[in-house]
């Protein structure tokens, strides 16, 4: 299978069943997310691997978005963002205020990584942003760091509900530069 379709079967998954990713199979992902790339490589992140189910409920109800989850992920990996990253010389952005997103574009490559390695390898994953300070204090986070992004691992619950999947038009959101 060529990569477009690939990408294009990856899928939010919102509802998990209880089945367990093995210990090879999450190191296997983490491997993959370990090549991501990042702005002057930096890698500015940290997997924080979460199995304990009171704390999985705990950051999935601090996030906006909880409320599609009612069937919880066997795992979560937390992508932790040391902050320190943004200061000084080691950042890309020429404005310093343009490294704090430019350090979450750093995040994100990293949790699109995991989501692909986990479909090749047969999971499912969805992306929650938890609540920075509840996440904090539940995986006691280290003072200039936070975590900004959740990403829920797992195998899809029979029968779970799956948002349809729309895509605006390649007409609507690719243009040329201007002359």
């Amino acid at each position: 299978m060529n990569f477009a379709a690939f990408a294009k079967q990856r899928r939010t998954t919102y509802e998990y069943s209880v089945r367990k990713p093995s210990a090879s199979v999450i190191k296997g992902v983490l491997e993959v997310a370990q090549w991501s790339p990042s702005c002057h490589n930096l890698q500015p992140w940290t997997f924080i691997v979460v199995r304990n189910k009171r704390t999985i409920r705990a950051l999935v109800d601090s996030s906006i978005s909880a409320g599609f989850v009612p069937h919880l992920p066997p795992v979560v990996i937390a992508i932790m963002l040391d902050e320190h990253c943004i200061e000084g010389v080691n950042r890309c952005a020429a404005i310093a205020a343009d490294a704090v997103p430019e350090a979450h574009i750093c995040i994100g490559t990293a949790s699109l990584n995991i989501c692909y390695a986990a479909q090749a390898k047969g999971w499912q994953t969805g992306l929650l942003s938890p609540d920075p300070g509840i996440a904090a204090k539940l995986l006691r986070v280290p003072r200039g760091c936070k975590v900004p992004l959740l990403v829920l691992f797992g195998k899809e619950r029979k029968g779970a509900y799956r948002k349809p999947r729309q895509r605006k038009s390649l007409r609507d959101i690719v243009r040329s530069e201007r002359a």
